[in-house]
């Protein structure tokens, strides 16, 4: 139902999902993943709450698809994205109650992994990216110029571009932490923890991978292919 009447949104978060190259590759399988814990959990009971308390639900309802209407028809996607998590919220805490949103609040963040919301961290990730990596390099003592993204060895040079930003493999990692935190029903703390966790390995993953891409190219002399196909090498 959400998916149709807000199908300006959908439309374009399908259109981010199917999109292999892109940070959102893995839209779907957090969709499919969703609707398989939420009907795991079926038959899902209709708590009788009072008058008010439906009415209160209604309302919430009613605002966040205003929100969303507002957003759509200003451009301003981010939130019009996130307003459609929260009308899917209030859409099912209206028809199940109030007890619904209390069994099952932990199930519904999941959705903001298959968001663009994420995309605002690109630019900062480049540059710890580009940081942390020069500082390896500078360790290495290897014959390199670093210069802000870009480094230069004597046989080419290496950009950090958007494209190694990490942000794909973070998504991910903090999606899979979630997921067994919601699977294993772990407290608040025990969730941050993942979370962190999670956080550490996304991003060092990433400095790996440039790390490694640069011992690559300056051992090979930028021969590899690696050096223009390393897609694959970043997620293995």
């Amino acid at each position: 139902l959400s998916a149709v009447l807000y199908v300006e949104t959908t439309h374009a978060l399908y259109e981010r999902w199917i999109k292999w190259d892109e940070s959102l590759s893995h839209g779907l399988i957090i969709i499919g993943l969703f609707l398989y814990f939420l009907f795991s959990v079926s038959p899902l009971e209709a708590s009788q709450d009072k008058t008010s308390v439906k009415i209160l639900c209604l309302a919430c309802l009613s605002i966040t698809s205003l929100t969303w209407y507002v957003a759509s028809l200003i451009n301003i996607y981010v939130v019009g994205q996130l307003a459609l998590i929260a009308v899917i919220t209030c859409l099912l805490t209206a028809v199940f109650g109030i007890r619904f949103l209390h069994q099952h609040f932990k199930l519904l963040p999941l959705l903001i992994f298959a968001i663009p919301i994420w995309d605002h961290l690109t630019d900062p990730l480049v540059n710890l990216s580009g940081l942390v990596v020069g500082k390896l390099v500078r360790l290495l003592e290897l014959p390199a110029v670093i210069d802000s993204n870009s480094i230069f060895i004597p046989h080419g040079e290496i950009v950090i571009a958007d494209g190694c930003s990490g942000l794909r493999y973070l998504t991910i990692s903090l999606a899979i932490a979630y997921i067994i935190s919601y699977l294993n029903d772990y407290s608040l703390k025990k969730l941050c923890a993942s979370l962190i966790i999670a956080t550490v390995i996304g991003l060092m993953a990433n400095w790996l991978r440039i790390f490694i891409l640069v011992l690559v190219g300056y051992e090979t002399q930028m021969q590899s292919s690696l050096m223009s196909d390393h897609e694959y090498f970043g997620w293995a």
